[in-house]
């Protein structure tokens, strides 16, 4: 371990967290991962190598498998799967295809006539950006400013939503835009509280909300394995979980009424992510079963639910 911190640059270290790292043989591994999963360019240079008349001691069967089980974390990793080797600090990942989240939301903006909207948690912008481009006049709000956040949207306000919305926010909107925002938040009924007096007469929250209820999560807590991953429903920035019922009852408590629900199906395409290809047909199959069967049971198989929701 000492021979490769004495090669690499501080500079590289410090943007790794390489104190997680085992203290085994396969330190290298982890290591080489995590340069890898921060854009650091690695080179192989040869050096002598003398080892004497000492005797080495490595499980070689033992040494692979621990190769193995660091690979296959990363690649879970980059699946949005537990922790894995190192970590990021990205903004919110944008999805767009037909059946996500954003891509649902989105269309329900192209289709609405140009308004004011307030984009909660809007990461670094692009969601925002794409409504604008409709038409609309988009303020953002999140609890950290991105780069260029400022330059892609109308207005922006930094602020955590934990502490209510801030007075400088102003009111009138057409449209609130909460998606995958209200499971980061410690007390979402009373944000959904403070929405309804920020909306403009006739205003709608859009919003999404993952199903705790769905398949995997309840397999994993069957099994005792309640843990969070880096994405997805048990994405271990989340305080508050949802199921649908438990979600419509909190809707109805705080004075507003569904006008529209949807369901979107499991996201099969980030079997893509990482740069992994090869798995589109597969993806594409598995996309088409996953997505009738949330239709036919949403509760088990709805990934996320989509909401409009106006004041009674």
């Amino acid at each position: 371990m000492a021979q490769w911190l004495s090669r690499l640059p501080v500079a590289a270290l410090a943007d790794i967290p390489f104190e997680r790292n085992s203290d085994g043989f396969d330190f290298d591994t982890e290591i080489i991962l995590q340069l890898h999963a921060a854009g650091k360019t690695i080179v192989e240079t040869a050096i002598p190598t003398y080892y004497g008349d000492e005797i080495c001691y490595v499980n070689g069967l033992g040494y692979a498998k621990d190769v193995v089980a660091d690979a296959a974390r990363y690649r879970l990793r980059t699946l949005g799967f537990g922790d894995g080797v190192g970590d990021d600090g990205e903004p919110y990942e944008l999805k767009l295809t037909d059946t996500s989240s954003h891509g649902r939301l989105l269309d329900l903006l192209r289709h609405a006539p140009p308004g004011r909207v307030l984009d909660l948690g809007c990461s670094d912008g692009r969601f925002g950006a794409l409504v604008r481009q409709l038409g609309h006049h988009v303020t953002g709000l999140d609890v950290v400013k991105y780069e260029d956040v400022g330059d892609r949207l109308d207005a922006f306000i930094e602020a955590d939503l934990n502490h209510g919305l801030p007075s400088e926010l102003g009111a009138g909107f057409d449209t609130i835009v909460a998606a995958d925002v209200l499971e980061h938040t410690i007390e979402p009924a009373q944000l959904l509280s403070e929405l309804i007096g920020r909306l403009a007469t006739g205003g709608t929250i859009l919003t999404s909300v993952p199903n705790f209820a769905h398949w995997y999560p309840r397999g994993r807590v069957a099994i005792g394995r309640f843990d969070y991953d880096r994405r997805g429903i048990l994405d271990r920035g989340h305080v508050r979980f949802f199921t649908r019922r438990s979600f419509e009852r909190m809707v109805a408590d705080v004075g507003l009424a569904v006008t529209w629900r949807d369901v979107v199906c499991s996201p099969i395409e980030v079997l893509e992510r990482g740069g992994h290809g090869g798995f589109g047909r597969v993806a594409g199959l598995l996309s088409s079963v996953d997505r009738t069967a949330a239709q036919v049971w949403p509760t088990m198989f709805g990934y996320q639910f989509l909401y409009a929701l106006r004041p009674r």
